[in-house]
């Protein structure tokens, strides 16, 4: 998926400006550091709430991943397993693959909006764990069936 789904055109021009924007990922990253006291805090919590041994190879797919924070924890945490990514904003993307170089073999990014049921066609295979940092608000009512669709 190369743009984001949109309703409106306006929707898409805004999103574009910012999820879009190299310039504004790289701001949105940079300030992750202030915000480090409540995000350590709900990455151990993530950790903990996985129901897999630390050694066991499995594969978790992180919704609305960013530049794949949460995945990269996870990954540095469980030496045998491996990520999907998938976010809306191939900026973000772009900085994910940038900024875990070292885990790149175990960790993929993939394009896909939250916006419709069509990013379920973007991720293939069995999820072992779902995860999320900070993609939850978008998820709506409809959901359930997109579930239910992709069997």
């Amino acid at each position: 998926m190369s743009t984001i789904e949109s309703s409106s055109d306006g929707k898409h021009s805004e999103w574009q400006e910012t999820w879009g924007s190299r310039e504004f990922v790289e701001r949105w990253a940079t300030k992750g550091d202030w915000q480090a006291p409540i995000r350590e805090p709900q990455i151990a919590m993530v950790l903990r709430m996985i129901p897999h041994p630390i050694d066991t190879a499995m594969r978790v797919l992180d919704i609305g991943a960013g530049y794949g924070a949460l995945a990269a924890a996870v990954l540095r945490e469980r030496s045998p397993a491996t990520a999907v990514c998938l976010d809306a904003s191939e900026a973000m993307l772009k900085l994910g693959r940038e900024r875990n170089g070292e885990l790149m073999y175990r960790m993929s990014f993939i394009q896909g909006s939250l916006e419709s049921s069509k990013w379920l066609g973007s991720v293939h295979g069995h999820f072992d764990a779902v995860i999320s940092a900070r993609a939850l608000h978008r998820f709506t009512e409809s959901l359930p069936r997109w579930w239910s669709a992709a069997g």
